[in-house]
This record gives C-alpha cells, structure tokens and sequence, in this order.
C-alpha cells in the first residue's frame, strides 16, 4: 500500500495502523507528505510485520508546519515490526516527529530488530532550529536489538533536540536492547550547529549491553551537548558500550563549549565500556561539563578503558575547553586511562583536577602515557590545578619502569600528583613531572 498527501488527524488511536509489509507512508516531497497528528499515536507498525517505510511526513505538527498538533502518546510506534525505514537520505524523505505526548519514535520488543532511523527532526521545527520538543524521549529503544540511528554521512544525520531525553535504551528483566548504532546525529544541538538541548540526557542507557555511540570510522561520531549529562548510563547490565569518535559538550566544529549541568559521560554501575581508541576517528572530544567529563555515579562497576581522548581541550587540542572539575573521576576498579603506546594517550588538560580517583573500590587502575596540563604537542602547559589526585586508593599504576609509558604531568597551579589520606601500595615510575615531553 502506498499512503499520500492525507491529513489523519483526531483519531481515537492511530492515525496510520500497519498491519502489514512493504507499505510506504509518505512520499519525498512535498505534496507525497501526510500530516499525522492529534491522534492517539501518530504511526502504529504492528507486531509480526515488517520492510515498512515511513517518509517525508508531519507527524505531530500542523500542515503548514509551523504550529505543534501532537498526537497524544507515541509518534512512530513500532511495537515488535522489524526491518522498517523511518526517514531517509533521499531529498524531501526527512520526517519531522515533535510535540508528541509520548516518546517521538518508540521501539518496542525483542521483534523489533533491524529498524533505521536515519534523517529526520526529532523534537524540532521543520528548520532544526526551533524546539518543539516531544514530551518523552525522543527515541525509545525498549528491549530491541540491532537497530541504527543515523549513520556516517551528513545525509543519515538525525537532529533530536528538545525532547526528555534524545536516545533511550532501555532493557527488562530478561529482554535486552543490544546491538544497537547511534552515530553522526545532532543531539541536543541544532540543524545549524546552535544549542538546542533535550531536558536531561543526550543518551540514556539503562540495563543495556553491547550498544555502540558512534564509531571508529569518520562519520560516525554524534554532536551531543547540552542538558544534564551527554551520555547516562546505568546498571552492572550495562556492559560492552563502545563510545568512539563523538563531540561531548561542544559544537559540531568542536571549538566552542555547548556545556552540561552536569557531566560529559557518566559511566554509573556499567562495566567494561571502551570510551575512545587508537585512531583519530575513534577519539572523543569531552569539554564543557560543569563537573567532570568522565565520570563514574557510584563505586559499582568498572574494568573500563579510556584512550585516545581529548579531554578539556579542543579539536585540535591546543585551546581549553574545560570541564568544571575533574577530567576523569572515577571509583570503580581495573580501569585503564591512557596505555603503553601514543595511539593510546590522552590528553587532559585545564580542568581542576586531571584525574581523580578515590574509595576503596578505586584499585588496580593504569594511568599510562597522558599528557596532563599540556597541548597536545606535549610542549605547551594548558594547566590545571592538580594532574592527579588519590584518596583511598591501593595498588595503582601511575607509569611503569618497564618502558616509555610515564605520564607528562606539568603546567600546574598546585601539584603534579597528589596521594591523599589512605592511599597504599601504589606506584609511580617514569613521569615527566614539571617538565615538557622532552
């Protein structure tokens, strides 16, 4: 079935209900467009079905575009269909999904697998410029697997601004969302690179393993700034998270701060995230958080890698972006920030503290091959106030003597390494401490 150019407005439950595969909704211009709003949901694609695509449509506006007329819950529900196209790279195919009561596009159960999401206005005006924010979240991954949200070209590129949160996942007690791609979306940033924020979170993650945030290759990074917390993640489930080669707090140039209330990345409960890599794609830009840039919400979890990473500087990392405390403050154990080869190394300057580790639970990190209060050169001081700091830690690794694997650590106001009370058993090799790279 082909639907085109309707008004489905005001209907007790769905303005469109799929029941079937292969049907297109919507068109790639103008006058292909439905306008799908005040209904109960906007689009229902019903379990069982799938290869649906929805295109080019109002959903929760009204026609002229320029005035909300949300649908009262869901704007695209897809309640276990699989395989469907929302929006598309094709010129007129963007979607706008706003002012819904619900979340803008929801997906729900293990049956919802395969599903794309790509080029739309999620939480927007028909510009990307103006927030007509959905009331939920603006995606909604429940218990669904495999889906993507974008993609490494400007043509993929989702804007969800003005929303709850932009991107939820989130799992049940035995159903999970895994596998899911959220890379090279605006989020909490405008179509023209303005701030736009969501509410709380850019993504939110809750119970949800092996999901990856952007990626290694280029493109495929997210833009996500502004509200609470860039990236929110809970729950000891919560593991295998691949975040890669996103801009955290900045604008899309990656020269100006787009702050957060809070943090750039709250790690919670989760374990074994990997939060950057070894090429210049896979690393992340984190500034402009009004508290840390990494940063962990409890002493759960842990055994996380963070490499590769610009963190408190700009894109070419020369210039302080800064987050408001710490650069990383962690207490959870077996991490490691930073490893024995350059590709590894971060850069952590002019945020108060560098690092920050402390509690207990802190034990057996690796601190290896940063730069700490330099550019990325290592010959020029951005500064800071301490490079790294310690309470309560035991067995640690700050450097190592059995290689070029030391720390430059200088250009600050008060120490280069701080051991505070109940730290034991840690050690500290082979750092340039005071001095440059050289």
């Amino acid at each position: 079935c082909i639907i085109r150019n309707c008004y489905l407005m005001t209907n007790g439950y769905a303005g469109i209900g799929c029941a079937g595969s292969y049907n297109v909704i919507g068109g790639t211009n103008a006058a292909q467009r439905n306008v799908i709003s005040a209904n109960t949901n906007g689009v229902y694609l019903s379990s069982g079905w799938s290869n649906n695509t929805v295109i080019g449509n109002f959903i929760g506006l009204d026609p002229t575009g320029t005035l909300t007329n949300g649908n009262r819950q869901i704007g695209i529900a897809i309640d276990g269909s699989a395989k469907n196209r929302i929006g598309s790279i094709t010129n007129g195919a963007r979607n706008i999904i706003s002012a819904n009561g619900g979340p803008g596009i929801q997906m729900r159960y293990s049956n919802s697998f395969q599903n794309i999401v790509e080029n739309n206005y999620i939480g927007t005006d028909t510009n990307g410029t103006a927030a007509f924010g959905n009331v939920g979240h603006g995606i909604l991954i429940f218990w669904s697997w495999s889906n993507r949200v974008g993609g490494t070209s400007v043509s993929q590129r989702n804007v969800i601004c003005g929303n709850q949160s932009g991107v939820r996942l989130e799992s049940g007690a035995s159903d999970y969302s895994f596998g899911n791609v959220i890379q090279g979306n605006y989020i909490g940033i405008s179509a023209t690179g303005g701030a736009l924020s969501n509410r709380t979170y850019g993504i939110h993650l809750q119970y949800s393993p092996s999901n990856t945030i952007g990626g290694a290759v280029s493109g495929a990074g997210n833009v996500i700034a502004g509200g609470q917390y860039g990236i929110y993640m809970e729950g000891t489930n919560t593991c295998g998270t691949i975040i890669q080669g996103n801009k955290i707090g900045t604008d899309p140039s990656g020269s100006n701060a787009r702050k957060f209330t809070s943090g750039g990345i709250a790690l919670g409960g989760s374990r074994y995230t990997q939060v950057g890599g070894t090429n210049e794609f896979a690393r992340n830009l984190i500034c402009g958080s009004m508290q840390s840039g990494v940063t962990t919400a409890d002493d759960q979890g842990g055994y996380h890698v963070i490499e590769g990473n610009y963190i408190g500087v700009d894109l070419g990392g020369t210039l302080v972006i800064s987050n408001a405390l710490s650069g990383i403050a962690l207490n959870v154990p077996y991490c490691r920030i930073g490893g024995t080869n350059a590709s590894q190394r971060n850069v952590i300057s002019g945020n108060l503290v560098g690092i920050s580790l402390a509690g207990t639970n802190a034990h057996h990190a690796e601190i290896l091959g940063n730069y700490i209060g330099v550019d990325a050169t290592g010959l020029a001081a951005l500064g800071g106030q301490v490079g790294i700091q310690l309470y309560n830690v035991r067995n640690c690794e700050i450097g190592r003597g059995d290689g070029p694997y030391g720390n430059v650590i200088a250009g600050m106001s008060s120490d280069g390494i701080y051991l505070g009370s109940g730290c034991a058993e840690n050690r500290i090799r082979n750092n340039f401490i005071g001095v440059d790279a050289t």
